[in-house]
């Protein structure tokens, strides 16, 4: 077992094609969380921002699904591991991780 020193506070924002389906949302957004706790992260709140009308268009789509997970770690390498995983997949057209203090994580109703 890897010994991790510090506890890392993480925010991901993903946006899914618009083609996708209600079932297929929900299966992408488990994928994704299924991989940070695989990895070893602890997902702290997630949020549907919905359907969004993108600023330009991105792989000819105008709209896209918007999904907000934070997560914290103490595995230093989750953060890259997960921005290669997004990247790889096809359904995700845009993606954004970044570090946030524990302040900064919201609270599940």
């Amino acid at each position: 077992m890897r010994h991790y020193e510090t506890l890392r506070y993480y925010e991901t924002v993903f946006a899914l094609k618009p083609t996708l389906n209600e079932e297929e949302v929900k299966k992408k957004v488990e994928q994704v969380k299924g991989f940070i706790e695989q990895k070893g992260g602890e997902i702290l709140y997630e949020e549907d921002w919905g359907m969004k009308t993108l600023a330009y268009p991105i792989n000819k789509f105008n709209n896209a699904r918007y999904y907000l997970l934070q997560f914290k770690t103490q595995n230093p390498q989750l953060a890259n591991e997960l921005d290669f995983q997004l990247k790889i997949d096809e359904d995700v057209i845009r993606w954004l991780n970044f570090q946030i203090k524990e302040s900064g994580v919201k609270k599940n109703a």
